[in-house]
């Protein structure tokens, strides 16, 4: 493996790694806050990142278990969250070329769309199952900008985990 290639995989494990700590505390955290009826989409932050930072297999596997985590955690019938994550995905990575995202508010306004996308994603797949209750288009837009904010507040880790990420594939060049 050649250094940019290690540095992808370690990137792409470290913000996996963290999503799978941070939507189970945010799934702690939220009813303490009195946030029971609100929905934070935060691994969508995580996915959205992985598209625009890593390339395209490597970010697909990291948020297709992203994904996958999220439906394990929703109890639903499988395929609603994850189906939704992944279209949410491939659009982040078909934007990835048009976009720059190097500050914090032009990323969270980019998470606010993808919400609102995603939300719509899953409201439509809800009505295609028999199984799930879909939700209201006023729960979509009222999620969108708690997860910004959601977003904002990753911002931080997601830079060090890019710093990071490089410093170790470096390192393991050296080590060789």
């Amino acid at each position: 493996m050649n250094e940019a290639n290690e540095e992808t995989w370690m990137k792409t494990f470290l913000v996996t790694a963290l999503a799978f700590v941070a939507i189970p505390a945010m799934g702690a955290l939220l009813p303490g806050l009195r946030l029971e009826t609100a929905r934070v989409d935060l691994h969508l932050t995580f996915v959205v990142f992985l598209a625009l930072a890593c390339p395209t297999i490597e970010g697909a596997i990291g948020a297709f278990a992203i994904g996958y985590f999220v439906e394990l955690q929703t109890g639903h019938p499988m395929g609603l969250f994850l189906s939704a994550t992944m279209f949410t995905y491939a659009l982040a990575r078909l934007c990835s070329p048009l976009v720059d995202v190097h500050s914090l508010w032009s990323f969270g306004i980019l998470i606010l769309g993808f919400d609102v996308f995603y939300g719509l994603i899953t409201l439509g797949l809800a009505t295609l199952s028999p199984f799930t209750r879909s939700g209201s288009l006023a729960s979509v837009l009222l999620s969108a900008p708690l997860t910004a904010l959601a977003a904002g507040l990753c911002w931080p880790l997601f830079m060090a985990l890019s710093r990071r990420a490089k410093q170790r594939g470096r390192q393991a060049l050296r080590l060789r």
